[in-house]
């Protein structure tokens, strides 16, 4: 399980990882990262080169998918 969270912007999520693959998450206040972690999830796309960079509340998600 990785966290981060925004205070400035209200922003909080928690990604679920799976044998370093995301298979859930909670996402408040953030809906433009939505479609991004659907793929990263239904694709089932290795995370373990970005693992550390999930807790930086500025980093696109959406640049994970291949």
């Amino acid at each position: 399980t990785v966290s981060r969270f925004d205070a400035a912007n209200q922003v909080y999520e928690r990604f679920f990882l799976r044998q370093e693959r995301m298979v859930g998450a909670v996402v408040i206040n953030r809906p433009e990262d939505r479609a991004a972690i659907t793929t990263l999830i239904r694709d089932a796309v290795p995370l373990s080169a970005a693992r550390e960079r999930f807790t930086d509340a500025a980093f696109d998600i959406a640049t994970l998918i291949p």
